[in-house]
């Protein structure tokens, strides 16, 4: 069995592990995703800690967009090492993000709880490789293009993810646009809910003193 692991994961113990069952270790430069156990799919691992920042700073929804348009399976292994209401006041922040994820890029997500449960769940995933041979590493070419960085940007709003930037994008033709239109212009395109939030987002006044979690637990 092989594994293709991120060069910036060797400072993890889930490599580690896997090559105590016997796993043969590829580590590579990924410029999407952590581990590929299998052609086909892609795995993203999160810390709770580093999937709270990522909620936050949008970088989650970003890297769900590059999963799903470069393999035909994603998935993100949550290491859980403490209780998400230790880690933030309202974890139902979190859990809408998980399932805005699930519903609308289709990416699964499966809860760990130590670096060999980790190792565990990928070993059983490349455990399933068939016989047709297939290349592991996929050639991806980022680029840095103003049309990425757009969607990149509307992508990272609440709920919205990659699908409904592109859409937000051929509407109303630049980010511009998009953070000046109303309500109900957002909502013809993405539903009065998800209008609503992004609204929210983009008229709430930063008061840098409110605290939604823990800042110096990020440090």
């Amino acid at each position: 069995m092989r594994v293709i692991v991120d060069d910036r994961e060797k400072a993890s113990e889930v490599p580690y592990e896997l090559e105590k069952f016997g796993v043969n270790i590829n580590y590579e430069h990924l410029e999407v995703g952590d581990y590929i156990p299998l052609p086909e799919l892609v795995v993203e691992r999160k810390s709770l800690r580093d999937l709270v920042k990522s909620i936050y700073d949008g970088r989650l929804f970003t890297q769900c967009s590059e999963m799903i348009k470069y393999y035909e399976r994603a998935l993100i292994i949550v290491e859980y090492d403490r209780l998400l209401n230790e880690v933030i006041d309202n974890p139902l922040i979190v859990y809408g993000a998980l399932i805005s994820i699930i519903l609308e890029f289709n990416v699964s997500i499966i809860n760990s709880y130590s670096t060999r449960d980790t190792a565990l769940i990928l070993f059983s995933l490349a455990n399933r490789k068939g016989k047709e041979s297939k290349p592991m590493l996929k050639k991806i070419k980022k680029s840095s293009s103003i049309k990425n960085q757009q969607l990149a940007l509307i992508a990272s709003l609440p709920t919205i993810g990659g699908k409904l930037a592109e859409k937000l994008l051929d509407k109303f033709g630049s980010p511009y646009a998009i953070m000046n239109a109303n309500t109900n212009e957002l909502a013809n395109v993405i539903g009065y809910a998800r209008a609503k939030k992004v609204r929210n987002i983009i008229d709430t006044i930063y008061k840098e003193k409110e605290e939604i979690f823990d800042k110096h637990w990020f440090e």
